[in-house]
């Protein structure tokens, strides 16, 4: 795998098991870094999904996906290195918790004792 420096981790929730970092490569071209650890993948599902996730990724080429330049597994981790796509916002909204359609609003279900209904009428179970 190619050699990186200048890594700054952008997103890492401690209830995902994926992180989303920004390299630089030696010769000064960014990258974005997609790690996916083991030990936070619970079901088998999960983990045949990120097995099979960046061969698959790496493989495709089309111009509406970002491209998965390489990827590499090691005892503790998934790591796929991509493209860097300049003024892309999707991680950025999902950081700042930004995806929300406020014009939706689920009326029709009447919370009971284990749901809570916040401001915006969304039922959380």
């Amino acid at each position: 795998m190619t050699q990186y420096c200048q890594v700054s981790e952008v997103y890492r929730e401690p209830l995902s098991a994926t992180s989303l970092s920004i390299a630089t490569t030696l010769d000064h071209n960014k990258v974005a870094i997609k790690k996916i650890y083991k030990e936070d993948l619970i079901t088998g599902f999960q983990k045949r999904q990120a097995i099979q996730e960046f061969p698959l990724h790496c493989s495709l080429n089309h111009s509406n996906i970002v491209k998965g330049l390489e990827w590499s597994e090691n005892d503790n981790e998934y790591v796929m290195v991509m493209e860097y796509m300049n003024n892309a916002t999707y991680f950025q909204e999902k950081i700042d918790r930004v995806i929300i359609w406020p014009h939706l609003k689920f009326t029709t279900i009447e919370p009971d004792s284990s749901q809570e209904r916040n401001q915006n009428e969304i039922i959380h179970y």
